[in-house]
């Protein structure tokens, strides 16, 4: 999949994203399927979206097609179980600033109906970092206003300038 990096106008605004219901075959190894890669990657071109939220037979959100995904309600931050997804850094920090934030982070099944009656939703990755979610096929969401959203991306966005802050000193 081509990579591009978030543009400060999606991170301010939001990104559109959509539902592709699939999944991968096993989601806790990264193994390149190229027909799915390329079925995922036709629909978001074709819908013009920034990323496809995967849902899985269960009618479950699982992850996206390159992120993760943490969903925002009330004080309350969840995202799929480990189970369901790749793990990796990224998601493991995400979960971690949450709870330094003071927010109760929950691994939870939850289907993609609820998902758009959350208060926000965010994508993570590695070129991503956190990223609000604008909208999801034509459901308009409130995500880069969300406070617990924006108190995690800058928390987020801190932790990483610590962390090349203190790189840089041990060189």
């Amino acid at each position: 999949m081509k990579h591009n990096y978030p543009t400060e106008e999606q991170y301010s605004n939001g990104v559109d994203t959509i539902f592709y219901h699939g999944e991968r075959v096993n989601p806790n190894a990264k193994v390149v399927n190229t027909e799915f890669r390329s079925l995922v990657e036709r629909n978001m071109r074709e819908a013009k979206a920034y990323e496809a939220i995967l849902v899985d037979r269960n009618g479950n959100v699982t992850e996206g097609s390159r992120s993760n995904i943490f969903m925002i309600k009330d004080k309350t931050v969840y995202t799929a179980p480990l189970e369901d997804v790749l793990p990796g850094t990224t998601r493991d920090s995400i979960i971690a600033v949450a709870l330094k934030c003071g927010y109760k982070v929950i691994e939870e099944r939850i289907n993609y109906k609820d998902a758009i009656r959350m208060d926000g939703i965010f994508i993570s990755g590695t070129l991503s970092k956190v990223l609000p979610i604008r909208k999801i096929d034509n459901t308009k969401l409130n995500s880069s206003h969300n406070n617990i959203i924006i108190s995690i991306m800058k928390e987020y966005n801190e932790m990483i300038k610590r962390y090349i802050h203190k790189n840089k000193l041990n060189r």
